[in-house]
């Protein structure tokens, strides 16, 4: 068979045809991918565009601009957004210069801006803008190729953190001041009381011996009322004996550091309580300790709260018929609270706050006898601890002291 030249011509033809289809197709393939990339690149533009306004983070991009010399001398704005104008308060910077915005702006930030831009190093730093008022935390980073120059900055504004913190060291340099006052005044009350203990002791010495001497060896020649006055002297000088140990005992707690370990506290009461029954023959208490009882604490601090909250108790009880103590803890919003409670003299629960005030006494020296510092000393060891120490009570329905070790 002859193949003639229009066959060969239809032939070509044909080929031609199917390779402009096959392109026509690769074409079209590659124009849909095209658009797809363009709707890609769009949503993403979009995206971005969104979170860039709406950002709280102050953002701008900046190029910065050299001197002849090379050194950074200016820079322009290139994009901002609206959390950058809000922070920094720079409106429609787009496209300008930041010396004609800010003109006095510290050189120091041109600095950092030209060695971002050079290096491509990044830089995390606070610094102050006085010129704008304000402080910021900076994070700048250098994008782009690098001859651009461009830096990106994200500007968080930290003015009233800042502030705060000034105010902050200017109160802690005010409580420092304050603190050396206090423990300036401290040293000269220790020193005073130490001086007037030393001072008071001999004469009192004196006067208790003679005071004694003479109850023994003249008393059947004094009338009943003259015994009576040579009895007060002598009870009298007994008393601020004892309030001088008592003042000494508080001033030493104030400076004594606390050595804590785990102690059985029901131990220590139950040794207190034998004391006061064998110096108390004659009395009947009931007393209710809780066992198993434990603390971590100093243990002479905290044997020295324990024997004065139950001395209390004890003497306040000592005119109560069924005289009662009880110790024990209860638990509250994950805190042990200890207790001593009695059913004695009780107290107007208006003055239970000045209970643990020196001196400061709820009941007559003819009623109850005491010097007025023991309260006072477990309330400071209580604090000694980190902890606190409060009084629940009635007249006449007894009374509840509780504490708290931190």
């Amino acid at each position: 068979m002859m193949i003639t030249a229009r066959d060969e011509l239809a032939v070509s033809v044909g080929e031609r045809m199917a390779e402009i289809t096959r392109g026509n197709a690769a074409l079209q393939t590659e124009i849909t991918e095209r658009k797809h990339a363009e709707a890609s690149l769009l949503q993403s533009e979009d995206r971005y565009r969104i979170l860039f306004n709406t950002l709280i983070v102050g953002f701008c991009i900046i190029e910065v601009i050299f001197d002849d010399d090379g050194r950074p001398d200016n820079y322009r704005f290139q994009e901002i957004n609206p959390a950058f104008e809000t922070q920094t308060g720079l409106k429609n910077a787009r496209g300008r210069f930041i010396r004609e915005l800010v003109p006095d702006l510290e050189a120091h930030w041109f600095e950092i801006y030209g060695k971002i831009a050079l290096t491509g190093e990044p830089a995390r730093f606070v610094n102050e803008a006085k010129a704008l008022n304000r402080w910021y935390d900076v994070y700048a980073y250098h994008i782009g190729r690098p001859e651009d120059r461009q830096v990106a900055v994200l500007f968080n504004d930290i003015t009233e953190r800042k502030r705060a913190e000034e105010k902050i060291a200017r109160l802690n340099d005010h409580l420092l001041a304050k603190n050396e006052n206090l423990e300036f005044a401290n040293r000269e009350l220790e020193s005073f009381i130490y001086s007037v203990s030393h001072d008071l002791r001999a004469p009192l010495r004196h006067i208790y011996g003679f005071a004694d001497l003479m109850m023994k060896n003249i008393a059947d020649k004094l009338d009943e009322k003259d015994k009576r006055y040579l009895s007060r002297i002598h009870d009298g000088t007994e008393k601020m004996s004892r309030l001088i140990d008592d003042l000494l005992n508080l001033s030493r707690i104030s400076k004594q550091e606390i050595q804590r370990r785990k102690l059985d506290v029901s131990t220590i009461v139950a040794a207190i309580v034998a004391e006061l029954r064998e110096a108390s023959p004659g009395r009947t208490v009931e007393v209710d300790i809780k066992g198993g009882i434990t603390a971590f604490a100093d243990p002479g601090l905290i044997e020295v709260v324990l024997s004065n909250l139950l001395k209390n108790a004890w003497k306040f009880t000592a005119k109560t018929e069924h005289s009662r103590i009880e110790f024990g803890t209860v638990e509250k919003d994950g805190k042990i609270i200890y207790y001593v409670r009695d059913n004695g003299a009780g107290f107007d629960q208006k003055y239970a706050g000045k209970m643990f005030w020196p001196f400061h006494r709820l009941h007559s020296e003819a009623e109850f006898e005491g010097t007025g510092i023991g309260l006072a000393l477990v309330d400071r060891i209580i604090r000694l601890h980190g902890g606190k120490v409060w009084a629940e009570g009635a007249e006449g329905k007894g009374a509840t002291i509780h504490f708290i070790l931190a």
